[in-house]
């Protein structure tokens, strides 16, 4: 999204995540079956393990999804299946109308990251974060050179990813994470450097760093 709109990020929000197991029953022993996104019951393997142990696990496609089976289980005549329960958040529970039976699910903590955009950028504050996004050129080393030129000019990455850029086969945009602004003397001559050397550049914003993370 962000490589087909002029949008820049404007500020990062970390949020912390929360599970809760919703159900109509009254006790945990009673639940038979547990509904849940293949992600939410892995990040609550531990809890379930040991809270529900004989439950039968079933993945879904959502938390909406799994809610969904909960409500018609409950609606339907097979016994085993009343005693069912999902995986959800306290949220869930508020739009379904689902009780829950139980919270803090979660085997660690974890939060959910979401940026703010617009289309101007905040002014340097002096700890700041910058993220770029980069194509390389297809030449021996590239990617050793683009990381090469961030060393020598001491800037300190904090994350790198890659995705397909989706234009060619096997050709990918690199998302990089740094300590910094954009109006930085490291930062700006580094950005001045990758430019010679990648197909594409593109600050996708600079912005206070987020002191929750």
């Amino acid at each position: 999204a962000f490589t087909s709109t002029q949008m820049k990020i404007y500020a990062e929000i970390e949020i912390p995540l929360s599970f809760a197991l919703l159900s109509y029953v009254k006790s945990k022993t009673e639940i038979a079956t547990v509904y849940g996104s293949q992600a939410l019951l892995l990040q609550c393997k531990k809890w379930l393990t040991i809270n529900v142990p004989e439950a039968r696990l079933v993945v879904c496609s959502s938390t909406e999804d799994a809610c969904k089976r909960v409500k018609e289980a409950r609606a339907g005549g097979d016994a085993e299946k009343k005693g069912s329960a999902a995986v959800g958040t306290l949220l869930a529970s508020d739009i379904t109308g689902i009780p829950i039976i139980d919270e803090h699910m979660e085997d660690r903590a974890s939060t959910s990251r979401f940026f703010v955009i617009s289309q101007v950028c905040e002014p340097p504050s002096g700890e700041d974060k910058t993220f770029v996004i980069f194509s390389l050129k297809d030449t021996q080393g590239a990617l050793f050179r683009a990381l090469k030129i961030m060393k020598e000019e001491e800037i300190n990455l904090t994350n790198i990813e890659s995705r397909p850029s989706g234009s060619k086969a096997w050709d990918y945009n690199f998302f990089v994470r740094m300590d910094g602004h954009e109006q930085d003397k490291g930062i700006a001559a580094a950005l001045n450097r990758l430019r010679k050397v990648c197909s594409y550049v593109r600050v996708l914003g600079s912005y206070p760093e987020n002191k929750a993370s």
